[in-house]
């Protein structure tokens, strides 16, 4: 086998796979072309045109599709990266010192083969392209079937004009296979940089999709878009029919980590409980969502006041403005228990409001309640415990950390 992928390797270097191999690769240099006249000044540069970069990404598609359709199964990715950039770079499309700032649209800054672990069938290749607000990547997926390595899933980044756009791949991973055979793809975007842009209060946008009837046409099982402190890491799990999101909150939610667990039947993506891990960050996240899906984190009883209190609330919970949250446990067992906050946030108009939580089980809370008042019987105001949970993934599971 060695010796098959080492010939592999030395007859790649020197000749095409398959007709049209080569050609896919000028093509792909000639609509590079195209886009560098375009002159960037010293900000962020102009916009170019979305038909010339959707006609650069095409080709390197239909070359890269081609390029490995017969290598070996067990190719090293760290080979092939290398093998990669040379075809690129022999024709100049492959900017050798990867910075995007001194060099052309229409470039390709870096090529990243990602093996998928479990699963030595799938092999993920990554392409940066340098455009409006570099790196714009685009993802690949490829399968092995019938002996062969074939696309079976594209996906490109679409926003080629705003300033703010989601650009930069933070984190893509392939599920287990269920029973059926079947994987989803988590595709996660964060902002790319832009000069005169540069903030850590950042954006993550996440799909979740399946391979379509074409590569190119994804069946998208989600779509959503938070805030994101790029300080601090981005953490991911993935599972056979659910998959978990660790992440530092942005500036609608600043100073507390957003859990997002998802479970994955068939081609359905629904949210699912924890919602966070420990009670005060509960309360951020019921401040945070649209009322309808607060309020089956709520007590039916209440909701009426829940809703008035979430309308006036909602988008001003910020730890930045709110100041150090406290806790008061009010039943033995410390199940049900007010959150608080300093006497100077005041957003309702009245008093600072104190919010009654029930733990129902082990990180799963509902809120019962909404007061200006504490109720009887509960303990004096303190910090939350040093030893409360903060993060619900391991950092072992740590995926990316954009700074």
């Amino acid at each position: 086998m060695l010796f098959r992928c080492l010939v592999w390797l030395t007859v790649i270097a020197v000749t095409s796979f398959a007709q049209g191999t080569v050609d896919h690769l000028r093509n792909a240099k000639a609509v590079s072309d195209k886009l560098r006249p375009v002159i960037k000044p010293d900000d962020i540069g102009p916009e170019p045109d979305p038909l010339l970069i959707g006609q650069l990404k095409r080709e390197v598609r239909e070359w890269l599709t081609g390029r490995i359709a017969s290598a070996p199964r067990t190719i090293s990715p760290t080979q092939l990266t290398a093998q990669l950039k040379e075809a690129a770079g022999q024709v100049g499309l492959l900017v050798r010192d990867g910075d995007y700032e001194s060099n052309p649209y229409g470039t390709i800054l870096d090529f990243r083969v990602v093996p998928v672990l479990h699963a030595p069938d799938l092999l993920q290749i990554i392409v940066s392209y340098n455009s409006y607000c570099a790196p714009d990547d685009s993802l690949l997926l490829f399968e092995q079937k019938q002996g062969r390595w074939q696309l079976v899933l594209n996906f490109d980044n679409t926003d080629l004009t705003h300033q703010w756009g989601d650009r930069a791949l933070l984190y893509s991973g392939v599920s287990p296979r269920d029973s059926r055979g079947q994987y989803y793809v988590l595709v996660v975007r964060t902002r790319s940089y832009c000069p005169l842009s540069g903030s850590t209060w950042n954006n993550v946008n996440y799909h979740v999709l399946r391979p379509g009837v074409e590569p190119a046409s994804p069946v998208v099982l989600l779509s959503e878009n938070h805030g994101y402190h790029a300080d601090e890491d981005f953490r991911a799990e993935l599972k056979v029919a659910n998959f978990t999101l660790d992440f530092p909150g942005g500036s609608e939610s600043a100073g507390y980590i957003r859990i997002f667990k998802y479970s994955v039947l068939g081609n359905r993506v629904r949210r699912v409980e924890p919602y966070a891990v420990n009670p005060v960050e509960f309360i951020g996240e019921w401040l945070t969502v649209p009322w309808a899906e607060a309020a089956e984190w709520s007590d039916p009883a209440g909701l009426e006041s829940l809703r008035n209190w979430h309308d006036n609330l909602k988008g001003k919970f910020n730890f930045f403005v709110l100041g150090t949250p406290f806790v008061q446990y009010c039943s033995a067992g410390h199940k049900l228990m007010q959150v608080g906050f300093p006497e100077d946030f005041d957003p309702s108009g009245t008093n600072s409001p104190l919010f009654v939580v029930r733990e129902l089980r082990v990180g799963v809370w509902r809120v019962m309640n909404v007061a200006v008042r504490s109720l009887d019987g509960c303990t004096e105001l303190r910090p939350l415990p040093a030893e409360a949970p903060f993060r619900l993934l391991p950092e072992t599971l740590t995926r990316a950390k954009s700074n």
